[in-house]
């Protein structure tokens, strides 16, 4: 998802930049109102190759999820612009790359009502959000939110 390329030589940072990119990610998810069901979440982050030099290389992956596609757009924009904006301020090379991920959905409240009636979902995380499906793919498991095909 992330890759930052530093000219150490020149005191060029790469896990600096790195860590500035992955604070300010943090930030833009926080920033929306708490009842918009997305998630930001970084799990690998790797920089340098030894513990007693500047870093010239940082590589970052994680997972951008949004219901509602204007969400995980905006999102996505806003990584993309955040990149550049590290660039800019640190000097080091920045590259943000992301897939476009599946679909948004969102269902409507009375099939999420009509799901709780017939099932066992006592702990559904928030209304409207029914895993459907597990999808593996080579570097993200997901749980893919799907309309319900069948009638209830």
């Amino acid at each position: 998802m992330l890759s930052v390329s530093a000219a150490t030589g020149e005191g060029l940072d790469a896990l600096e930049a790195g860590a500035k990119f992955y604070l300010r990610a943090l930030e833009l998810e926080r920033a929306l109102p708490r009842n918009v069901f997305r998630l930001l979440k970084f799990g690998r982050f790797e920089s340098g190759r030894v513990c007693n030099a500047i870093s010239a290389h940082t590589h970052m992956e994680g997972s951008l999820r949004a219901f509602q596609d204007d969400i995980f757009f905006g999102m996505r924009d806003g990584l993309l612009a955040l990149g550049k904006q590290i660039e800019a301020e640190t000097g080091c090379a920045v590259r943000v790359d992301m897939n476009e991920g599946y679909p948004a959905v969102m269902n409507p409240p009375e099939l999420y009502a009509r799901v709780r009636q017939v099932t066992d979902f006592r702990e559904l995380a928030a209304p409207m959000m029914i895993p459907a499906i597990m999808t593996p793919r080579e570097t993200d498991s997901a749980v893919v939110l799907m309309p319900m095909s069948r009638k209830l």
